[in-house]
């Protein structure tokens, strides 16, 4: 068997890792991550109260993922923005080759002899990893708690064999997890599942006292206190566990009740847990393993690691990456006991695969029929950015309190540095309540909704921030307010749109020379712009082109249909004065 052909294979599956990286930044969480992390750079340390609002300034904000956002604010004023992939490609690399590390490991476990060329196995089961958690693969935070997760799981089964040095890792390990990730509370939780599976396999299985694997384990935990808000972050998992069962406000956090969970990855994760446990039950001899074979073939620690994985993909849509990435090195092993026999056609299936699959995600098919909110190449999505509004704003001087909407909120921190403060962003339940939210979302839906004041809410709202101008999305969840705005509330004037935002500016003498210029005025003018794009780097866009020379510009003949679809939204004719330029 030519080793050649097994690293050639396996390079590619590692390069369509690199390109499921390479996409356009849309996710608005970024844009305060980035803010916030040029903060701390700025002032040189961590805020521990809110500084970015102005509904909940000075309040208390326990920042977990500090040390993710100094990262991602030094890419962006390095190169720009566009290249926070270059942080996500790493992450992606590593998990690939943690993932092949412990397929070697459970390989070894079950044979004596040492594996020493990657098998069909971690390829399939490393292309089947990247096309399922692609769509968290978006460059925020949350990437690095998806590299940690493999890398902890080797270093605690590795121990589980060889009672390895490198055990100790998982201290520094865990204090870079709890300051830099939400999810640090998952290190924990390996830990405490290899605790209690040790002791378990010591009491039962007669295996060795656990004495050193515990002392190390106990110290990584208590090391979750070397961080800017000290001991409180031990506990602080339970906290967030609390937050995201009140959070309803993302469909990210949707649970296997919701018929939202229930897309292409998660019957990818169904399929894989059934096959994990058929690869646990397996028939030896005609009968089925009972839980010492168990025990044997890949230890307790990782048949309750399965188990507890499968659960937690099942409380959220996006954590069923986590599953994923922890059960691919047993898909390997599983791949493998049913191919016994090497052979050269194999190897050249893969790269065959791994040409077509890089053929579908650089065009753009893959993302078109699965995930169209993805776009692939390196820069900033304009048309899920709201590069119009906040241009809009910083050209016209434009400042005090802003109603803006909690999604555009984000790229306005980072943006409009340092004067803008918003009235709600994405920081959600860290430093907003619940009740606010719920608030919010009300006065966005149904803004005419009476109080026993009288007034109705959207008129409570308004007296109580006396808001210079007001920023919206232009979609369903925002439309009754859009709508109120255009029609019924005469204080505010709509003078900038685009397919993204509608802006809106209090009537005072401040703004009266701005409102003539660029007003509606029942019709008279035209608000709406062609959509502004973001300046990315010259070097982002050629390299672009050569990794696919064959995507082409969006042409913009779509424009006045958009234009007239926002007009139908906001209910008014189209004016008849042209299109503004963008």
């Amino acid at each position: 068997m030519n080793q050649k052909l097994n690293w050639f294979a396996w390079v590619s599956v590692i390069i369509i890792g690199i390109i499921s990286c390479i996409k356009f930044i849309h996710e608005p969480d970024v844009w305060w991550q980035i803010r916030t992390g040029q903060w701390i750079l700025e002032n040189g340390q961590v805020p521990k109260t809110d500084i970015f609002s102005y509904t909940f300034l000075n309040e208390p904000w326990i920042n977990v993922k500090w040390f993710a956002e100094v990262l991602m604010a030094g890419v962006n004023n390095l190169f720009g923005p566009e290249w926070l992939i270059l942080l996500q490609i790493g992450c992606i690399i590593l998990i690939l080759l943690f993932s092949f590390k412990m397929s070697q490991v459970v390989f070894k476990r079950k044979n004596a002899k040492e594996l020493t060329v990657p098998r069909i196995g971690i390829m399939l089961a490393g292309l089947l990893l990247l096309i399922t958690i692609n769509y968290r693969m978006n460059s925020r935070p949350e990437m690095f708690s998806h590299l940690l997760v493999i890398v902890f799981l080797y270093y605690l089964y590795t121990y589980s064999l060889s009672k390895s040095n490198w055990l100790y890792i998982i201290i520094p390990l865990q204090i870079l997890w709890t300051n830099t990730h939400e999810a640090f509370g998952m290190g924990i939780v390996l830990i405490l599942i290899f605790l209690f599976a040790h002791w378990t396999e010591y009491l039962f299985f007669r295996k060795e006292k656990p004495i050193r694997f515990t002392i190390i384990g106990f110290l990584a935990i208590f090391s979750t206190a070397i961080n800017p808000n000290g001991a409180k972050m031990i506990a602080h998992p339970f906290n967030i566990f609390g937050q995201l069962s009140e959070n309803k406000f993302t469909t990210e956090l949707l649970g296997y009740k919701d018929a939202a969970f229930w897309q292409y990855q998660a019957y990818v994760m169904l399929i894989v847990f059934i096959l994990c446990v058929f690869y646990f039950l397996k028939l030896k001899k005609g009968k089925l393993y009972g839980l010492e074979g168990v025990v044997n073939l890949v230890g307790l620690p990782y048949l309750l690691i399965l188990i507890a994985f499968f659960y937690l993909s099942l409380t959220a849509f996006r954590n069923i990456p986590f599953f994923m990435i922890v059960t691919t090195p047993l898909i390997a092993n599983f791949v493998d006991s049913k191919v016994k026999t090497e052979k050269s056609g194999r190897y050249y299936t893969i790269l065959l695969m791994s040409f077509f699959i890089y053929g579908i995600i650089a065009s753009n098919t893959f993302y078109e029929k699965f995930l169209p909110r993805e776009k692939f190449g390196i820069g900033v999505n304009a048309e899920t950015t709201p590069i119009g509004a906040a241009n809009f704003l910083k050209a016209n001087q434009i400042k005090g309190k802003g109603f803006v909407d909690y999604l555009s909120s984000a790229y306005f921190l980072y943006e409009l540095q340092p004067d803008y403060k918003s009235f709600i962003d994405l920081r959600d339940l860290d430093v907003f309540h619940t009740t606010f939210f719920e608030h919010t979302f009300r006065v966005y839906q149904a803004p005419e909704s009476p109080l026993t004041s009288g007034q109705t809410l959207w008129e409570y709202y308004k007296e109580l921030d006396e808001f210079n101008y007001i920023v919206l999305l232009n979609s369903p969840p925002f439309k009754p307010l859009n709508n109120l705005l255009v029609h019924t509330d005469d204080s505010f004037e709509l003078v900038y749109a685009d397919n993204l935002n509608s802006v809106y500016l209090r009537q005072n003498n401040d703004h009266q020379n701005l409102i003539n210029d660029f007003g509606l005025l029942n019709g008279k003018n035209d608000v709406y712009h062609q959509i502004s794009e973001y300046n990315n780097s010259t070097m982002a866009e050629t390299i672009s082109k050569i990794l696919w020379p064959f995507n082409r510009p969006e042409d913009a003949e779509k424009t006045s249909l958009l234009r007239n679809l926002y007009y139908q939204y906001i209910g008014v004719s189209p004016p008849k004065l042209g299109l503004s330029n963008g």
